[in-house]
């Protein structure tokens, strides 16, 4: 899936009001999403990332930003890659330098919107009203089931991840 649909749709969620008109709109985008690439379309629409630390703040952002790239070419899971790649550099001498080259080349190929998104995304500051309880609703929208289907699987999820972590 490209980026640019993803950057539209949550251009779309910020700018309505309404709660069930940015559940048609984020189960409409969801739906069309590949199987593969949900978890990441799920996480930047709810304004976070999958990865745990990118370790990239605000002044990075600003120095990584580059001229924008005239059409939307940047596909959903290249910048979750990229973002891979940004977590996993090691610490210590030369660590933030190649956090902002992975960051610029990124950047570099997102257009003026995608390059928007993508920084407000990291800095936590997304904010266009995904909230969690709408995102569960657009999920199960999107998937055909019950919303309580959902919202059941997802407190599993961290009750096994909490188990897993006590033992």
């Amino acid at each position: 899936m490209k980026l640019t649909d993803v950057v539209d749709t949550s251009r779309r969620v910020g700018e309505v009001g309404g709660r069930l008109e940015k559940i048609r709109l984020l189960a409409s985008l969801l739906s069309a999403v590949p199987p593969d690439e949900i978890e990441t379309a799920v996480a930047f629409l709810s304004g976070s990332v999958r990865q745990a630390r990118l370790g990239v703040g605000y002044a990075a952002l600003q120095a990584a930003m580059a001229a924008s790239a005239a059409e939307p070419s940047l596909e959903l899971a290249e910048v979750d890659a990229a973002f891979d790649l940004i977590s996993r550099v090691p610490a210590g001498k030369g660590s933030t330098a190649e956090r902002q080259r992975i960051l610029r080349e990124l950047l570099a190929r997102a257009t003026e919107p995608e390059q928007d998104f993508l920084f407000r995304l990291v800095i936590g500051e997304l904010r266009q009203g995904a909230v969690e309880g709408l995102m569960l609703e657009a999920v199960a929208r999107a998937a055909n089931v019950p919303a309580e289907r959902v919202r059941r699987a997802r407190m599993m999820r961290f009750v096994e991840r909490d188990h897993i972590a006590q033992e």
